[in-house]
């Protein structure tokens, strides 16, 4: 099973200690980020109460800066609850 996949199941609000990607599991690539901005966004907010387009806009304005983040993120093994992006799944 992918590294990625993996992390995701095991998401809690702490960095899962050990984990480390390996050259299998490289790091999330702008394509793979563009490919998860052409989600439909006319679904229900989140939890958060941020709409799909909110998001896709607000990653698009900064999407170098948000894909550092997400593969900060990856790194570490930790998806914080809050603010965790709800187009992923």
């Amino acid at each position: 099973m992918p590294f990625h996949i993996r992390t995701r199941e095991r998401i809690e609000d702490k960095p899962v200690e050990g984990l480390r990607l390996s050259e299998d599991d490289p790091p999330f690539t702008m394509v793979e980020l563009k490919a998860v901005l052409r989600v439909k966004s006319e679904k229900a907010p989140g939890p958060d109460g941020l709409t799909a387009d909110i998001c896709i806009a607000a990653i698009e304005s900064e999407m170098e800066v948000f894909l550092a983040i997400a593969n900060k993120c990856l790194e570490l093994a930790y998806f914080p609850r809050t603010g965790r992006p709800h187009m992923s799944s």
